[in-house]
């Protein structure tokens, strides 16, 4: 047993050897053992690094977390063969604060590589792209490898030793990877972006902040464009994102789950934690390394946060609380096993390295589906609102209905009780006319009775008839017939009413729907003067019509709308009395809209005018 133990340890050992063995044309080498050594002063040269002894032991696929100073590696290669060897010494990552590379042969120094995004060229750009260092190595020859790595962040990186051949290949293949990723996330944002533009609902927008910056901290770790790194400001622009994603996501959670509805508190703690990552954000521009500092612990508590949100809110029957379960514990997991490896625990490979873009991508489908879920919720819970409305409608117009009906039967019924009075105190007297008394009072009731019949009748077929198709009315005539209902009301206040019409306009609509409407804006009037005891009230009614629309205008004389904006009085249950504060939203939102027009108010000198635009319709 021993024995097969003391083999794989050789084997193991000859794998990760610290130094690579050129053996013929075509190798090329990505896993193999090199040495490092920390120098914490940062002041040791190249020529002392070289006679230190107490280099430790790594593999090439590095991951030490974050480190003080300078961490130097180095490596041998040699050539076996009898030709030529041409190779890249080719590191994965181009975010590298300072990388300095040196090929040495007997200790001569003849080769040398200084790039980062603290190294700035003769042009005053950041040396900022992949680090990649031709090396030639002559028949037999051995030369040694030595890096120099300081950064303020991570030191995550993986060094490569590639034919020319093998490094076109692994370019061509991260990059069409890439490429594919960004291709399908900006087809879910453009897919989202149409969605916001046809139903302007702002979540989406939320949506696409957060999307558009995690796509642009992914471009700046694996970007083939280095163009857009070549400042220092489009840097740290770019390395803000990851802030900024932080930030558009956390507030796009709190609307996604309503967290707000359930817990208030929790929700403005959220959506503020939200806000000052977008402020935080600005200032990374200008400092980032505190900015990272600052966000750091906030990225490590508040995913956590949210899910265990998210799961109470499931157990609360949050329909949209599953989606989001199921996309952040994707995320979670591919960031924890990221965010090991940047803290040094797990080695660099490419599992560790890419395993965020699964679980970022898994997290934005899920997110776009959650989005697309909960709109269709909302259109549904429209819908049944929407036809509770119209039902409060009717009924809303029948109670409105049944207060005319009082108002114009009251006289009616007292007469009728007076004519009754009148008799039965005649037949108790024994009165010698009493025959005459009792003819004259019933002709009287016959006539009052009379009038509550066909008043009765006028304000059912109101709501008797069936108005889901529409019919061809002429508008004045309807105008008339909710004005003659509510003669009694104007007599009884001494509304003085005016009327000027544009002869024989005629609309193809829904009768009941455009009377109710009348209904409602002459009632609302009544109202004012009411409440505001309006000395000689005064209502004008004026119709007009052009090719495109028919315009009625109802104007009042009680002083004008207090309210602003004036628009406020079309909110639903907005009342300045004790009414309901609906007539006014059913008028606007949902008769305007059936009836294919819109309603507007504004203020005159004497009082409130409302203007009516009913489109025409083929």
């Amino acid at each position: 047993m021993k024995k097969y133990l003391l083999i794989i340890l050789l084997f193991y050992t000859h794998l990760l050897s610290s130094e690579i063995v050129i053996k013929d044309n075509d190798s090329s080498y990505e896993n193999f053992e090199i040495e490092y050594y920390q120098d914490k002063t940062k002041k040791l040269s190249l020529k002392e690094i070289q006679n230190i002894k107490e280099f430790q032991k790594i593999s090439s696929n590095i991951a030490l977390g974050k480190q003080e100073g300078n961490i130097w590696y180095r490596f041998s290669i040699k050539n076996e063969t009898e030709a030529i060897q041409k190779r890249v010494l080719f590191i994965t990552e181009p975010t590298l604060w300072d990388i300095e590379l040196f090929v040495i042969d007997n200790k001569n120094v003849f080769s040398t590589l200084n790039i980062g995004q603290n190294i700035f060229n003769k042009d005053g750009k950041i040396a900022s792209f992949y680090p990649e260092l031709e090396i030639n190595l002559k028949a037999k020859e051995k030369i040694d490898i030595y890096i120099r790595n300081s950064s303020p962040f991570h030191h995550t990186f993986k060094v490569n030793i590639s034919t020319d051949k093998d490094l076109v290949k692994y370019k061509i293949l991260k990059n069409s990877l890439f490429s594919l990723y960004v291709g399908a996330v900006g087809a879910l944002l453009l897919y989202n972006l149409f969605i916001y533009f046809s139903i302007r609902d702002k979540n989406y927008l939320l949506y696409i902040g957060f999307v558009c910056f995690y796509l642009f901290a992914q471009v700046q770790h694996n970007t083939p464009f280095n163009s857009l790194f070549n400042s220092l400001e489009t840097t740290f622009l770019i390395a803000t994102s990851h802030i900024f994603w932080v930030a558009f996501h956390t507030i796009f959670s709190v609307k996604l789950l309503n967290i707000k509805d359930y817990y208030p508190r929790l929700g403005k703690s959220l959506l503020y934690t939200g806000y000052f990552l977008l402020v935080l954000g600005f200032f990374g521009i200008y400092n980032l390394e505190i900015a990272i500092q600052v966000i750091h612990p906030i990225m490590i508590i508040l995913p956590f946060v949210l899910i265990f949100t998210a799961i109470v809110l499931h157990k609360k029957k949050n329909k949209i609380a599953i989606f989001y379960i199921i996309a952040q514990t994707l995320f979670l997991i591919s960031s924890l096993i990221f965010g090991l490896l940047f803290a040094g625990v797990l080695e660099y490979n490419n599992f560790t390295r890419y395993i965020h873009l699964f679980g970022s991508f898994s997290e934005i489908i899920l997110f776009s589906f959650a989005l697309a879920y909960k709109t269709r919720l909302v259109m549904k819970e429209n819908e049944k609102h929407k036809e509770m409305i119209n039902d409060y409608s009717k009924l809303s117009y029948m109670g409105e209905t049944m207060v005319n009906i009082y108002h114009q039967w009251k006289s009616p019924v007292n007469n009728i009780y007076n004519y009754i009075t009148h008799i039965e105190t005649a037949k108790e007297f024994k009165d010698k006319d009493i025959d005459k008394i009792v003819d004259k009072n019933l002709d009287k009731i016959k006539l009052n009775t009379q009038y509550l019949k066909q008043t009765a009748s006028e304000f059912l077929k109101m709501n008797t008839v069936k108005d889901s198709s529409k019919k061809e009315v002429e508008l004045n005539e309807e105008i008339e017939s909710v004005l003659k209902l509510m003669e009694q009301e104007f007599n009884e206040n001494r509304i003085k009413v005016t009327v000027n019409y544009t002869p024989n306009i005629f609309l193809n609509t829904h009768k009941n729907q455009i009377r109710n409407l009348f209904m409602i804006l002459i009632e609302n009037a009544i109202k004012t003067f009411r409440n505001r005891d309006t000395k000689k009230p005064e209502l004008k009614i004026i119709t007009t019509e052009n090719e495109k629309s028919t315009t009625i205008t109802i104007e009042d004389n009680a002083g004008g709308i207090i309210e602003k904006p004036i628009d406020k009085i079309f909110e639903r249950y907005h009342s300045a009395s004790n009414s309901s504060g609906l007539g006014l939203y059913l008028a606007k939102y949902v008769l305007m809209e059936n009836l294919g027009g819109d309603i507007s108010v504004e203020n005159t000198n004497r009082g409130a005018k409302f203007l009516v635009t009913l489109n025409h319709q083929k």
